[in-house]
Parts: C-alpha cells; sequence; structure tokens
C-alpha cells in the first residue's frame, strides 16, 4: 500500500476500479468507514458474480448510494471525465485497476492538483496479442477484417467503425467478452477461466489473438 496511500484527511475520497483493482481499495474504504469520511466507489466489472468483494460491499452502510456498479451484462459504463467534473472542490481522487483504466484516469484529472490524484496500475500476466497475420469475420453482416501486426482485434475493430464495449485494455475487467462462433482463439486475458479458455466459445478481444488463419466473432 505504499505506492498507493489513503489521504485520511481528505474531506472527499471517489474511487475508481476495474477487475481486481478492487483489492487493495477494500481496505482503504473499510478505514474512511472507521473515520466517518465520506467516499464513493465506481466499480467496474463484466457482472455482478464475477465481481470481487461484491458481497461485501452491498452490507456496507448506504452502500446504494455510495457504490455503484458498472456492469458490462447491464450495459454501464464508468464516466470518468463525468463523475470527477461533478465532485466537490477537494476531492481526493482514486484509480486501481488495468492500463487503459488507469490512463483515462489520469487524462481526466490532468487539471488537478497532483496531491488529490491516486493511482496504481496492474496488468494482465501476458503480453497483448499483437502478431496479426490473420482475419476475423463479423458473423452477423459477413465482413472479413484483416488484423495487421502491431495491432489487437480490438484496435482493428474500432478502426473499422466496429462497436465494441470496452474498458481494461488488458484482458482483465471482461467488458470486451466476445463471442467466437468458429476458429481457434490466442487466450491472452487473465478474466476466462481455464474451462472457458479450452473451450474456445469466447475472447477478450481487447488482448487476445488467433491461432487459426479465421476469427469469426459473434458480432
Amino acid at each position: 500500500m505504499n505506492d498507493f496511500p489513503l489521504c485520511e484527511s481528505a474531506a472527499n475520497s471517489v474511487f475508481f476500479c476495474g477487475g481486481i483493482g478492487i483489492t487493495p481499495v477494500v481496505p482503504m474504504i473499510r478505514r474512511l468507514e472507521r473515520l466517518g469520511a465520506h467516499w464513493r466507489l465506481h466499480f467496474a466489472a463484466r457482472h455482478r458474480a464475477r465481481a470481487a468483494y461484491a458481497e461485501e460491499l452491498a452490507l456496507l452502510p448506504e452502500a446504494d448510494a455510495r457504490v455503484t456498479m458498472h456492469l458490462e451484462n447491464e450495459g454501464t459504463r464508468v464516466d470518468l471525465r463525468r463523475i470527477i467534473a461533478q465532485s466537490p472542490a477537494g476531492t481526493h481522487f482514486y484509480c486501481c485497476g488495468p492500463r487503459g483504466m488507469v490512463d483515462g484516469f489520469i487524462e481526466a484529472c490532468s487539471s488537478l492538483p497532483p496531491e488529490q490524484v491516486h493511482f496504481e496500475r496492474f496488468a494482465a500476466a501476458s503480453e497483448s496479442a499483437t502478431e496479426g497475420g490473420f482475419e476475423v469475420v463479423l458473423k452477423r453482416c459477413g465482413r472479413r477484417i484483416p488484423v495487421p501486426t502491431g495491432k489487437t482485434i480490438l484496435d482493428v475493430l474500432l478502426d473499422e467503425g466496429v462497436n465494441v464495449q470496452y474498458a481494461c485494455s488488458a484482458g482483465v475487467c471482461g467488458t470486451c467478452r466476445t463471442g467466437v462462433v468458429d476458429g481457434v482463439p490466442d487466450h491472452r486475458d487473465d478474466f476466462l477461466t481455464d474451462e472457458e479458455k479450452a473451450s474456445n466459445s469466447a475472447i477478450m478481444v481487447c488482448c487476445s489473438g488467433s491461432s487459426s488463419p479465421t476469427l469469426v466473432l459473434d458480432l
């Protein structure tokens, strides 16, 4: 926790977490509860059943007002800029999560005093697949999109204007989970279970690639 300290004297604290980024934040919230301090939590996860500490957080006093779950299966996303802009002056902001979330957080806090901005990064155990050399096929419309060297599947989908939800860009939060109709994914995420990876029925397009020349996605 030394690299991600809690400012106990802050009048108001707002936390942003993605996936397992909730882990160091829970003890911070417990401490603020003991101090009687004001805090809010925004927690991004694929769905409530896979969100760590969700049950514990729901038991906190006034949890309905202070804990906001941003769940992929409900179509909700964290609007960092809006939340930060609408928070009281002097609020201390915290973010722990994957690279994409933390980068967005730092950018959204760029105009704030540095002492009010706290973050901790984590990354997936594997590097994102950027070798390219395969095609993705969008099953619902039949489009074929080549994935070149240096880009992820998510990169090319966004470049082509395909509407894909994503958050962490590191294969941890589960937001970009996409169904696989045919082909063999090269799994690089830390979200799917070993059984789910073995079934080849889903892929995290933000970081995983393809072991087959063509990968048909349920898009």
